[in-house]
């Protein structure tokens, strides 16, 4: 137990060292980003989830889940620990939930994503790398070139949980802020809900 709880106290501390505000300028970002999401704000939350195994006989399982963020906020700022997060004003989907919506296809389980990111205040992207393995992997960059209209008016907020090389620098000047975690590990969704309620500054360098 106490070899695990180490570890924790390891990655935890990696985890703040290491996540990185990569555009705008910190000072920029306070003239952009004044305050932390109010509670009455909404907030819709993209994940890129992908089914991946350890090995050819190995089960299949989501590398990270969708609501990974989500439950992060929730724990650390919900009604329990200080009412700054609604839990019902999130809402977080995968990444292809989002391509469902571009490409204009029904999907049941996104019936109300259309109207949670209208009314969003906020949209959240936590982002791996591009691969062409995983055709949604670009959705990003396709809502940003394609249909930018739907986030007018939003504070979009990127998360690199992989090697930060996902945006160029046309599509960042596209977002509102953009962060490297360089990891999907719980501990790194802990930092990135900090960094977002402004209870942590990023301290990391490329």
């Amino acid at each position: 137990i106490e070899i695990l709880e180490q570890s924790r106290d390891v990655t935890s501390d990696v985890s703040q060292n290491a996540v990185t505000l990569i555009s705008p300028s910190a000072q920029e970002l306070d003239a952009i980003l004044p305050s932390a999401p109010l509670w009455y704000e909404g907030m819709v939350i993209f994940t890129d989830v992908r089914r991946t195994q350890l090995c050819p006989d190995c089960p299949m399982f989501n590398n990270v889940e969708t609501n990974s963020l989500a439950n992060a906020l929730v724990r650390l700022y919900g009604p329990e620990v200080g009412g700054q997060i609604l839990e019902n004003r999130l809402s977080s989907y995968a990444f292809g939930q989002l391509a469902d919506l571009l490409d204009n296809v029904e999907d049941a389980q996104s019936e109300f994503l259309p109207e949670n990111l209208s009314e969003a205040d906020w949209v959240i992207f936590n982002c791996l790398d591009a691969d062409p393995e995983y055709p949604n992997s670009n959705v990003l960059q396709r809502i940003l070139t394609e249909r930018q209209d739907l986030l007018a008016g939003k504070k979009v907020i990127v998360f690199a949980l992989d090697t930060p090389t996902y945006l160029d620098a046309t599509d960042i000047a596209k977002v509102t802020a953009y962060y490297a975690l360089y990891s999907k590990a719980p501990a790194f969704f802990d930092v990135a809900a900090r960094v977002l309620m402004k209870e942590l500054d990023p301290s990391g360098a490329l």
